[in-house]
């Protein structure tokens, strides 16, 4: 009984996408911090939105 639940179910192809959403998950996390780390370097490099951020902060 058990192996024919098995084969109904294909467990191997559910492991199989549930390890895809992982990776696109880690991917997605990796390529959104990459992006914010970019934005704080560009801010932090430009003397124009350095004075910007100064002045606000008074």
């Amino acid at each position: 009984m058990l192996t024919l639940a098995a084969r109904k179910v294909d467990g191997y192809e559910d492991i199989d996408e549930r390890h895809r959403q992982q990776r696109a998950l880690l991917k997605r996390k990796t390529m959104e911090s990459r992006t914010a780390r970019r934005i704080e370097k560009k801010k932090n490099r430009n003397p124009a939105c350095a004075g910007v951020v100064r002045d606000i902060q008074g």
